[in-house]
């Protein structure tokens, strides 16, 4: 009996000590922090960040940044400390009061998958997102005034993007590279399309330029192979006189005597006017006086074709000799010939093989036919530049049948390298980035190890990033693992004393 009680009691407490334990991990430490604020230039020109701009990096990647004012960055003498962990930055929260985000910032967060950007920043720096390829979506605030030189450049996963309503200028190549984009909603705040700022957006299919914009640079949309459809809204809008500024494939919408207009007559590409379509007569065979004759119809400005009848111009007898004046049947009297009902069957050319009209009379079964010459084909020209890596050559397609010839191949043209350093910290190690200036290709060399930290003047922090030294030994934390099997254990052991 007593063997039991202490069973059971030993049982109650087991169950009271295993509740008390945690069920769940613990929540994300941080495991960096810094500051990134306006500073000054301390001793062998190395850069002291100001507090008023802080950054905190947690366990599950979360980085964090507070404060009032910018975001300080450039190439390679003042790099904030997170960018010695920027292959573990998921996402990004950056806290109201952060008025500017400063140059290549988060440049190759490549695991970076969200961003938030509050109304208080009014400027995104050049390259601020580069190469962020894992970003999906972004959404600028009405706060941002200008989007920089390459912000957006190679985020090669990026899908949505919505600009907000204050963007005065997508600068160059802000959103170069952005394969996988499908949707782009521009304000009508927005005044300039920079050089190739969408180039290389492979899955565009359409843009509408807003009656805001009043220029488009050089090959602002090369390379956009998916870009069915343009609609550029304001009719003096200046395009540069250059073949690549918009895809030969695209179909440009805007109106009548427009630029947009002019270009397409320029470079020989399809248009779509707002207003209504200006037909012209291609093809026509007369109606007779008991036949009805066909007409085909096209726009002067798109590939838009229509068919219509002519209804048949019956028979006059002017000067009462019972003929009839045009076609000389016989009126009264008998008639001298069958008064033909045709039937017409139209067969549309191609762009390689003829076509005709078959004319059959439905009364005495006559018939007659009319070729039509084949349309032969009508090619526009894409030019594949030379990528580093990949030779470019240039594609006719045939925009009514398909057929495509290719030629005029240009070898690749290798890679531009540049080097970016990154200054080791107490932390972590520093190393050269080269840096391929046409395609972001990189990789790195000439790595130095971490400095460690130091006090010189053992005041336990230290001298260079202020984290207090502690040189006591830390106590061994047990885990709740740990802690569950000793339990386990010890029960184990006390059910056997019983039973000896």
């Amino acid at each position: 009996m007593k063997q039991l009680k202490k069973l059971s009691a030993f049982i109650l407490v087991l169950i009271m000590v295993v509740s008390s334990l945690p069920l769940s991990s613990s929540a994300a430490e941080i495991i960096a922090s810094g500051n990134c604020g306006e500073g000054y230039w301390g001793d062998a020109e190395k850069y002291v960040f100001g507090d008023s701009v802080t950054w905190t990096l947690d366990s599950d990647g979360v980085l964090t940044v507070s404060g009032n004012g910018a975001i300080v960055s450039d190439e390679e003498f003042r790099q904030p400390g997170w960018h010695a962990y920027r292959k573990g930055v998921k996402s990004v929260i950056i806290s109201e009061g952060i008025t500017s985000i400063g140059y290549a910032a988060f440049y190759n967060c490549t695991g970076l998958t969200s961003v938030t950007i509050p109304d208080s920043v009014t400027s995104i720096g050049d390259y601020v997102f580069s190469g962020c390829s894992g970003l999906t979506e972004i959404t600028i605030p009405d706060s941002v005034t200008s989007i920089g030189g390459g912000a957006f450049t190679e985020c090669t996963g990026l899908t949505n993007v919505t600009i907000g309503n204050s963007v005065t200028c997508i600068e160059n190549t802000a959103f170069n590279c952005c394969f996988a984009l499908t949707s782009i909603i521009i304000s009508d705040s927005v005044e300039t399309i920079g050089y190739c700022a969408f180039r290389e957006c492979y899955s565009l299919p359409e843009i509408t330029l807003p009656e805001s914009v009043t220029s488009i640079d050089d090959s602002a949309f090369s390379l956009c192979h998916s870009l069915k459809d343009i609609y550029i809204m304001n009719p003096d809008c200046i395009i540069s006189n250059d073949y690549d500024s918009i895809p030969p494939q695209t179909v440009i919408h805007g109106y009548h005597n427009s630029t947009a207009w002019k270009y397409a007559n320029d470079f020989d590409r399809n248009f779509i006017p707002f207003d209504a379509h200006t037909l012209e007569a291609e093809f026509t065979l007369p109606a007779t006086c008991s036949a009805y004759g066909f007409r085909t119809l096209s726009c002067k400005y798109c590939d838009y074709k229509t068919n219509e009848t002519i209804e048949p111009l019956g028979h006059t007898d002017t000067d009462g000799d019972g003929l009839c004046d045009i076609c000389q049947i016989g009126l009264s009297g008998g008639q001298t010939s069958c008064d033909h009902e045709y039937e017409i069957d139209y067969i549309a050319p191609t762009c390689s093989d003829d076509g005709k009209i078959i004319m059959t009379c439905s009364l005495c079964g006559k018939s007659s036919q009319k070729a039509i010459e084949a349309t032969g084909h009508n090619y526009v020209d894409f030019v594949i530049e030379p990528t580093c890596t990949s030779d470019g050559y240039t594609k006719h397609y045939c925009i009514n049948c398909g057929d495509e010839v290719r030629d005029s191949a240009v070898k690749a043209l290798g890679h531009e390298m540049r080097t970016m350093t990154i200054t080791p910290t107490c932390t972590e190690n520093g190393c050269d980035i080269e840096i391929c200036n046409n395609c972001g290709y990189n990789y790195e060399t000439n790595m130095v190890y971490a400095l460690g930290h130091i006090d010189e003047d053992n005041n336990g922090e230290c001298d260079n990033c202020g984290y207090k030294i502690d040189t006591q030994e830390e106590p061994t934390k047990i885990s709740f693992f740990e802690r569950l099997i000793a339990l386990i254990r010890s029960f184990i052991e006390m059910i056997k004393s019983l039973f000896k």
